[in-house]
């Protein structure tokens, strides 16, 4: 009987668009529920994952912890989890790419920097002073005494 109904309703919306009725149950039926959809967050998606998920699954842990707001708040508690962990997981992944990028950087650029730069040296000539770092001299040794 519902379904027919709603078969009904929604033949009239389709063959008769223009006419008061179809634009009615067209602003009820489409319009205010996508308004409504248009305000839901991810947070509430996950609650409402969560809460469906405790339904299913722990319909006898919800009879024995008590009411059905117990679960609510239980499920409250797990989208908020998820959220955390979809935040961390995040920060944890920029991380990451970040150091790579600094290590690719540095490995590819500097190595392009270094074939110039050996192209630079070879064709100046060089200009080293070799200066020895020992300062002692071969005659200032101290005698051993005997």
């Amino acid at each position: 009987m519902l379904a027919g109904c709603l078969l009904f309703l929604i033949a009239t919306m389709l063959l008769f668009p223009g006419t008061a009725m179809g634009r009615l149950l067209h602003e009820q039926l489409v319009e205010r529920p996508l308004a409504r959809l248009q305000t839901v967050r991810r947070h509430h998606v996950l609650f409402l994952i969560g809460l469906v998920a405790l339904s299913l699954i722990a319909g006898e842990m919800v009879v024995i912890m008590g009411s059905f707001d117990l679960a609510i708040v239980l499920a409250w508690d797990i989208s908020i989890y998820v959220d955390v962990v979809i935040a961390t997981s995040t920060l944890a992944v920029m991380g990451r790419a970040k150091a790579a990028w600094h290590v690719l950087k540095t490995k590819v650029f500097r190595s392009r920097g270094r074939a110039r730069n050996r192209a630079r040296r070879t064709s100046r000539p060089g200009r080293r002073s070799h200066t020895s770092a020992n300062d002692d001299d071969e005659g200032d040794a101290l005698p051993i005494a005997a």
